[in-house]
C-alpha cells in the first residue's frame, strides 16, 4: 500500500473511533465533536463492533513498506489499538459490567478549563452534554446486567453522587460573571437529577449485589 493510501486508511479509522467516542476528539482540540455524547445503545455498540473488525481486516491488507519503519510502526500501532478496543467491546462489556466507565463521558469540566474559545460557546458545548444526560443514563440502567459485585456498584453509586453535586455546586460557580447559555440551569438540574435516580437503583443493585467482584 502506497503511504498516501496507509495515511488515508489511518485517517478514516481514527476519525470512525472519534465518531463512536466524540469525547476523545474533543479532549485533544476536534472541537466539531463537543457537545456530544455517543451513543451505547446496542444496536450502536454491534454496528462499532463490524466496525472494528472491518478496520482491522483493512490493516491486515497492508503491506508493510519494509524501507519505512515508520509505516509498520504505525500499522502495529493502530492494529493493537482496535484489537483492545474489540476485546472491550466483546469480552468485557463494560456497558454490562462496570458502570464506573462511562462515568467520565459526563465530565463536561474541560469545557470551563480549557481556553480554546470564549467561555459563553464553551457553556453552549457543556450545556449540549447536559441535555443529553438523561437519555443517557436511562440507556446505562437498561444495560446493566444481572450479577455485577457490590464493589463495583458500591464505587459506581460514589462516582455519579459526585458527578451530580459537581453539575448542582461546582458547575454553578464556574460560570462566573458570565450570562449562562439559555437552558443552562434547566438542563443542569435535569441532568443532575437523573443521576440522583440511577444512583438509587445501583444502591437497589447493591443491597442484593454478590459480594465478591471479578473483571467481565
Amino acid at each position: 500500500m502506497q503511504q498516501n493510501a496507509f495515511e488515508d486508511l489511518s485517517r478514516r479509522l481514527i476519525e470512525e473511533f472519534w465518531d463512536f467516542y466524540p469525547a476523545s476528539g474533543s479532549r485533544i482540540g476536534r472541537h466539531e465533536y463537543d457537545g456530544r455524547l455517543p451513543d451505547l445503545s446496542r444496536a450502536s455498540l454491534q454496528r462499532r463492533v463490524e466496525q472494528v473488525q472491518k478496520g482491522l481486516a483493512s490493516l491486515s491488507a497492508v503491506e508493510p513498506d519494509a524501507g519505512n519503519p515508520d509505516e509498520t510502526l504505525s500499522r502495529r500501532m493502530l492494529e493493537l489499538f482496535l484489537q483492545r478496543e474489540h476485546f472491550a467491546l466483546t469480552e468485557l462489556r463494560p456497558l454490562e459490567n462496570n458502570p464506573m466507565r462511562q462515568v467520565g463521558y459526563l465530565d463536561v469540566s474541560g469545557y470551563l478549563n480549557r481556553d480554546y474559545a470564549s467561555l459563553a460557546d464553551r457553556l453552549e458545548s457543556a450545556t449540549s452534554v447536559l441535555r443529553q444526560v438523561p437519555d443517557f443514563v436511562d440507556g446505562l440502567r437498561a444495560a446493566l446486567a444481572d450479577g455485577v459485585g457490590r464493589p463495583v456498584l458500591d464505587m459506581s453509586i460514589e462516582a455519579y453522587a459526585g458527578m451530580a453535586k459537581f453539575y448542582r455546586e461546582d458547575l454553578a460557580g464556574a460560570v462566573g460573571d458570565v450570562a449562562p447559555p439559555n437552558g443552562f440551569d434547566a438542563a443542569r438540574e435535569a441532568a443532575a437529577a437523573a443521576l440522583d435516580n440511577f444512583v438509587e437503583h445501583l444502591k437497589d443493585r447493591s443491597r442484593n449485589a454478590p459480594p465478591d467482584f471479578a473483571i467481565g
